[in-house]
């Protein structure tokens, strides 16, 4: 392989990896900006403000194709089992952990 064809191929490579990491690079900037300011007196708490975020710009990965269906169908299969995990997790019969905030069991 040739120095021309390596840095082709290592240009791509960077490519298809900063686009691998464009919705956490999304979601962790968005998580960072709303922990140092998020208004107090909104009516909509900061997590679900980050919920609702994060769908909507999976619906424009989507729209614009920079993701398909099956990967967000994978994507939501392992939401759904999380989500089963931790509501057992953090159920009063276990009460493994609990929500910042929350006391546990309750």
């Amino acid at each position: 392989m040739n120095l021309k064809t390596f840095a082709h191929e290592f240009w791509l490579f960077g490519i298809r990896q900063a686009s691998a990491c464009v919705f956490g690079a999304y979601l962790l900037s968005l998580i960072l900006l709303t922990e140092l300011w998020y208004p107090i007196d909104c009516p909509l708490y900061r997590n679900d403000f980050l919920f609702l975020a994060a769908v909507g710009f999976q619906i424009v990965l989507l729209t614009l194709r920079l993701e398909s269906l099956r990967e967000a169908a994978v994507i939501l299969v392992f939401h759904v089992v999380a989500t089963v995990m931790e509501v057992f997790k953090t159920s009063h019969a276990i009460g493994a952990w609990h929500w910042p905030g929350n006391k546990a069991g309750t």
